[in-house]
């Protein structure tokens, strides 16, 4: 998942001018990535800029800032192992070890 600040940095990049390849490069994610943000971005641009009540500026601003369009369906689904749980007890001894509180 890409974080806020990366989606930011491919939008500005995008405005500037730079082409999808380029900023794929240069930040070190995929292509079809940054073509996903650019379209989501011109998506909730143009419903921002078709708005014409304050409920559809509203709808469109939310659309545009908060939606996460992250889709966790296809997911794998974690098995809670015996060595996955060895292994959590053995950072939970090392933490305790460390004494943070102290």
């Amino acid at each position: 998942m890409i974080r806020r600040m990366k989606q930011f940095d491919v939008i500005s990049r995008h405005r500037q001018g730079e082409s999808y390849r380029h900023i794929a490069r240069e930040l070190g994610i995929d292509r079809k990535t940054v073509k996903a943000i650019c379209d989501r971005y011109k998506e909730g641009m143009d419903a921002l800029v078709s708005s014409k009540s304050e409920q559809e500026v509203e709808d469109a601003t939310e659309q545009l800032v908060l939606t996460r369009s992250y889709d966790s369906s296809k997911r794998r689904t974690r098995t809670y192992t015996p060595t996955v749980e060895a292994r959590m007890k053995e950072l939970y001894k090392i933490f305790l070890d460390l004494k943070f509180w102290e």
